[in-house]
């Protein structure tokens, strides 16, 4: 399914027989990875690294950088291998400096948003890397002078954060630089830094060529990638939908349905985030449009697909379910005439029913069906989605390039990306980081960075002490341990993770790298090849788990000391030692030194969810009070998705911390609500973009009960930020949006305008739920008990 996002020609059917299989998985494989953001960085990083190696091989081969000079005269068998290990040492240590600049550059390209920042990032790294291996190289005569500057630069990196990306990057460069020079000093001295400004350079002109020949950062081609990705993961959302039908209830195809409506989400945020970038949009198309017709898209199949979950378990007749899925089989295969008949169909079925509705006829026929009005609701909703479908998926056909909304101005996103992806945790953990936690431990309000450094100091300075003791040469790997926990982790339950993940990855590396070795031996060919098949397996697989990637790390290590001669087991079984140190160690000074625990992220990020659903709540409430245009309430709905992918990030993935919820069950009941909270206002935003005007008088009564609404709304986020919940009490307005509904003459409830007031009920019903769960007291307007059901299931 397009639905208004993919290029210009409708997505051709899926090939049949032999042909079948090879589609499926090259489908999987575009959904699994948005954007091929993924693929290109892995790509670059290989392509990138192993045209430094050669480069920085000729170089070696030809200068004789960093290789000591052959003496005149007759040499004994002991000097000849002396120095020949001498320049193969070189060779590889030459090889590894400039491949390390081109790993670290393949991460820099995509966090900047034009070509020509990305040059300058790229054409500025060797300074922070040449600085580095100075410091390292001069010092490293002084071994406590040395590992004392490597806390000293650490400490620099965690400031260095302050200033984005490109203090983030300067400051690991410059660790890299500095742990380099510290390493290679048993080879080379300061006196080669000469020769390394060299191989740095060329490690840097590499990754430069190679980002603006094989991997040019155009905009519009991201764009149009990522709106392929949104093409098959529609698709993908459809067949869930319609493998539901076939077995409902099954709990593990609906939690795989959930997973990939939240992909789908994530997937347009990230269409919309390039939108701001004109160099990004298609010939002919604006942002205003793209962004109306990808919000339509996913809307719409979003509630399609949620509408027919919860259908699967209704008593429908045959015929109904048939039409069903007819409906979800032409959303898969991007069939808009047939998804449209089937809905009409349905509706036709519907509208029957309801003109007999004061009549025997009606009721036997409710009977007949087991159709409870809640059901036919629902079906009308599926209705309503399916046919929204449908007529985005027609306009691409008739318009492939939206322009029907022009672009008064500068396109203002609601989403802010970090580099090609969402931000995930990052700005509500930089939140929580600045206000006062619950504990004593956690009093310290600090700005990110400078908790971080803090952090850096106390736990490097510890992993240098242990370390040491564990290998007094080999103590580096603790302190690199404990530096990559901070590196893209947000919060101490993130950084524990990335730990625990980087023990495991050393495991499995020094098992396979162990293996390898022997299998192998010291075949140098051979073993390049291991590295740079390692390498693009470790970094195409790192956003799905960290461990990939360190045990990429760890392969290619293995690699690298049995070219250098150093290889054996015990070596590796010392890097897992040193690696368990380190880790370790950063575990503990998150979790107690100035730590930012998960649940006061998880506190700011349901806050930030509250906040952004009151603003829908208050524009779809104007709208249904005033006409007007509808692009406000629709950015509202997205800052709204924004603040859900963060608090799911937040609480991915084991959802345990919950702020107030303690036991199971309530957080269980935290997260369902804060979910079913989302897709109602969601519901919202298609209802009133449907809805006539209320009248003045009524339109008074609706704003009170908003009021209410927000009032209470604002209850939870007080509770939540001063973790007084007990005190609170959330007062309903249910009833109120109910009594709305009945001063109006519609005739059915299924008219926009009461879908909308339902919604609001629903809206309502949700945040009751939400604070049952943090421990607060619930009451109705005429009680003192709490009634707080999170609103129908049948509308999630």
């Amino acid at each position: 399914m397009s639905a208004g996002i993919a290029p210009a020609a409708p997505a051709p059917p899926p090939p049949a027989g032999a042909t079948r299989l090879p589609y499926e998985w090259w489908e999987r494989f575009l959904a699994s990875d948005p954007g091929l953001n993924r693929l290109r960085t892995a790509g670059q990083a290989v392509a990138s690294i192993a045209a430094a190696m050669l480069c920085e091989w000729l170089l070696v081969r030809f200068t004789g950088a960093l290789q000591v000079p052959v003496p005149p005269g007759h040499l004994t068998a002991e000097q000849a291998a002396a120095i020949a290990a001498q320049h193969h040492a070189a060779t590889v240590l030459a090889i590894m400096c400039g491949a390390v600049v081109c790993m670290v550059s393949s991460f820099i390209g995509p966090q900047f948003s034009t070509p020509l920042s990305v040059l300058g990032a790229l054409a500025l790294a060797p300074v922070p890397m040449l600085a580095g291996l100075s410091l390292g190289l001069a010092l490293a005569p002084h071994h406590l002078i040395a590992v004392g500057s490597m806390v000293a630069v650490l400490a620099a990196f965690g400031y260095l954060r302050r200033f984005g990306p490109r203090g983030f990057f300067a400051g690991q460069l410059l660790f890299m630089g500095d742990f380099f020079g510290f390493f290679l000093s048993r080879v080379i001295s300061i006196a080669d830094i000469g020769a390394l400004v060299l191989i740095v350079c060329i490690g840097s002109a590499v990754s430069i060529i190679s980002q603006f020949t094989l991997f040019y950062p155009s905009r519009r081609s991201a764009l149009r990638r990522m709106r392929r990705s949104f093409r098959v993961r529609s698709s993908q959302v459809a067949a869930a939908a319609l493998d539901l039908l076939d077995d409902p209830g099954d709990q593990g195809k609906i939690r795989r349905l959930y997973r990939l409506l939240i992909r789908l989400n994530e997937t347009a945020l990230m269409i919309d985030g390039q939108l701001a970038d004109p160099a990004a949009l298609p010939k002919g198309a604006t942002a205003a449009a793209l962004h109306q017709r990808v919000f339509d898209a996913e809307l719409t199949l979003t509630n399609t697909a949620r509408f027919a979950e919860r259908l699967s378990t209704s008593q429908l007749p045959d015929y109904l379910l048939d039409r069903i899925r007819d409906a979800l089989r032409a959303a898969r295969d991007n069939d808009e005439a047939r998804a449209e008949a089937a809905a009409a169909e349905i509706r036709h079925w519907l509208q029957a029913a309801g003109r007999q509705q004061d009549s025997a006829r009606r009721a036997e026929l409710e009977q007949q069906t087991r159709l409870s009005r809640t059901t036919q609701i629902v079906l009308h909703r599926f209705t309503t989605s399916v046919i929204g479908y449908a007529e985005v998926a027609r306009s691409v056909h008739d318009q492939p390039e939206p322009h029907f909304l022009p672009d008064a101005a500068a396109f203002d996103s609601a989403v802010e990306l970090s580099g090609p992806w969402l931000p995930g945790s990052q700005q509500v953990s930089a939140t929580a980081s600045t206000e006062r936690g619950a504990n004593w431990l956690d009093r310290a309000r600090l700005e990110p960075y400078e908790r971080v450094t803090i952090q850096l100091v106390v736990s490097v300075t510890a992993a240098i002490v242990i370390g040491s003791v564990v290998s007094p040469t080999r103590f580096y790997w603790a302190v690199i341990a404990t530096f990559v926990t901070f590196l893209g982790a947000h919060n101490a339950t993130e950084q524990i993770r990335k730990g625990v993940l980087r023990v495991v990855g050393t495991v499995i590396g020094v098992f396979v790298g162990v293996l390898l070795a022997h299998v192998i031996g010291n075949n140098t060919a051979v073993s390049i090849v291991v590295i740079l098949l390692s390498l693009f397996f470790g970094v195409y697989l790192l956003r799905v788990s960290y461990a990939f990637m360190v045990t990429g790390i760890t392969v290619m290590l293995s690699q690298l000391y049995v070219q250098l001669h150093e290889f054996s087991t015990g070596l590796l079984l010392l890097r897992l030692a040193e690696t368990a140190v380190g880790a370790s160690i950063a575990a503990l000074t998150v979790a107690f030194v100035l730590p930012v625990r998960t649940r006061q992220v998880v506190a700011v990020a349901t806050r930030g969810q509250l906040e952004a659903l009151l603003e829908v709540v208050d524009l779809a409430v104007q709208r249904l009070r005033t006409a007007g245009d509808d692009q406000e309430l629709r950015a509202a709905a997205r800052r709204l998705d924004v603040a859900y992918q963060a608090l799911e990030s937040a609480t991915s993935p084991t959802r345990v911390r919950l702020p107030g919820a303690a036991g199971a069950g309530l957080r269980a009941q935290f997260w369902y609500a804060a979910t079913a909270s989302r897709y109602y206002a969601r519901n919202l935003v298609l209802d009133t973009a449907l809805s006539t005007p209320l009248p003045d008088e009524i339109g008074d009564h609706l704003g009170t009960a908003t009021r209410l609404l927000a009032t209470s709304g604002g209850e939870i986020s007080e509770a939540l930020q001063h973790r007084d919940f007990e005190q609170r009490v959330y007062l309903r307005s249910a009833s109120l949006f109910d009594r709305v509904a009945g001063e109006l003459d519609d005739q059915d409830v299924t008219t926009p305008r009461q879908l909308a007031l339902r919604d609001l009920e629903l809206i309502d019903g949700a945040l009751a739920s939400l604070a049952t769960s943090v421990r607060m007291q619930v009451q109705g307007l005429d009680t003192d008990t709490g009634d707080q059901p999170a609103g129908d299931a049948a509308d999630r």
